[in-house]
């Protein structure tokens, strides 16, 4: 974020005012987007206060209000976040309030619910977690009731789209167990409306390099992986398996799941009464 205005001021070590502020993600000087405040008060650790408040989107008003409350604290605080805005050929003009809320020290939620002119109300939910110092995940659920249902087009959406319409992701990061879930409802799911997942959410949570390229409408495969990893005295031991869905209409005889490997290593020991040393693997 790029902040500017007439005149910027602190007052000690905690308490901010500014005049005629402009925040915006760029120092352009027409912006994709900016929220301009005639009349900014900041007391950090408290809650901050605006005046004059205008939402611009590239030099256009497009919401306005006499005044804002919001909270300045140094930890996180339950509330209602920025609203999500754009449109799209397949469901229209979209528009989605989140709702934020902080579960504890190391999980939170947000439950967005969002409106599509052209499909219905769209329900997310995505919560993220941090069990340790280098263990963490998150989970993002989408639901659709959609209205509607997408174009039947040569080679592209199936001719009856179900009305309830989910994709689910999970993802952890950690040193002993690893996983990257994708589940769909339909084939035609990215093909049609896509899914709605915040890209931060997924740089946050550093998923596998190349796994699910979840925009790309010609996503032929949706693949799942999951990797368990541990030790016992001289033995370590390594789970993998992988599931993989076929998002082409066409039967192409791939195979859609693979049983799971295990891999089972014997540390090296030393053959008594020789200068020997064993070790085996299966």
């Amino acid at each position: 974020m790029r902040i500017s205005g007439e005149s910027i001021s602190r007052i000690g070590q905690d308490h901010i005012r500014a005049a005629d502020a402009r925040f915006a993600p760029c120092t352009g000087e027409t912006p994709d987007w900016a929220l301009f405040v005639g009349d900014l008060d900041i007391p950090l650790g408290g809650y901050g206060q605006g005046r004059d408040v205008r939402f611009v989107v590239r030099g256009t008003t497009v919401f306005r209000t006499p005044w804002l409350f919001f909270p300045a604290k140094f930890h996180r605080h339950s509330g209602v976040l920025f609203p999500e805005m754009g449109h799209g050929s397949d469901y229209g003009y979209r528009f989605g309030l989140p709702l934020y809320v902080v579960l504890s020290r190391f999980a939170d939620a947000t439950f967005t619910p969002t409106y599509l002119s052209e499909r219905g109300l769209l329900a997310k939910l995505d919560l993220r977690y941090c069990a340790s110092a280098d263990t963490n995940g998150f989970m993002y659920l989408e639901t659709l009731r959609d209205r509607t249902g997408g174009e039947e087009r040569e080679g592209g959406l199936e001719r009856e789209i179900p009305e309830g319409r989910w994709f689910v992701r999970s993802l952890q990061n950690g040193p002993r167990l690893k996983w990257d879930l994708n589940f769909v409802s339909t084939p035609d799911y990215f093909r049609d409306i896509g899914v709605f997942l915040n890209d931060n959410l997924l740089q946050e949570a550093r998923p596998l390099p190349d796994l699910n390229r979840l925009d790309d409408t010609r996503l032929e495969d949706l693949v799942s992986r999951a990797q368990w990893t541990g030790s016992l005295r001289q033995v370590s031991w390594s789970v993998s398996a992988l599931h993989r869905r076929d998002l082409t209409r066409a039967d192409n005889g791939r195979t859609v799941q693979q049983l799971p490997r295990v891999t089972v290593d014997l540390a090296e020991t030393r053959i008594p009464s020789t200068p020997l040393w064993a070790t085996a693997e299966a």
